[in-house]
């Protein structure tokens, strides 16, 4: 089977977090776990896009079978046991790509009067921006 494009992703700015990690620390009931990520899903495939975009560069090729993938993935696992070397790709890194991650804010935006403001694309270009200054 191929990697999904369909899974689902949330991502937050910097920013935008701070600002919720204040309100629960200023409003949040101890003890309760607050979701602080961004308001808007996404496919992998956009923000890879969005990046390559803000790069100035062409969206990433074909995508490789997922049993490819994880038939690499293992084997770079058994090399770097025997080597003590870190593997470049992992199973659950495979996992995490291809994995469903919805998560809700609502309880959030009830408690804390949170909101994620920076959109995917206002918040990769400004992680490229800063990035170039470094």
């Amino acid at each position: 089977t191929p990697f999904p494009s369909t899974p689902l992703f949330r991502s937050v700015y910097v920013t935008d977090l701070v600002d919720g990690l204040i309100r629960a620390a200023e409003h949040g009931r101890c003890g309760e776990v607050y979701i602080l990520t961004g308001s808007e899903s996404f496919e992998f495939d956009r923000m890879l896009q969005l990046i390559a975009s803000n790069l100035g560069k062409r969206k990433p090729g074909p995508r490789m079978p997922l049993w490819f993938g994880l038939l690499a993935a293992r084997s770079f696992e058994m090399a770097s046991r025997l080597f003590g070397i870190t593997p470049p790709m992992t199973r659950n890194n495979l996992y995490s790509i291809v994995t469903d991650r919805q998560l809700s804010i609502a309880k959030a935006k009830e408690e804390l009067g949170y909101e994620a403001p920076t959109s995917l694309q206002q918040g990769v270009h400004e992680v490229l921006r800063s990035a170039r200054k470094v």
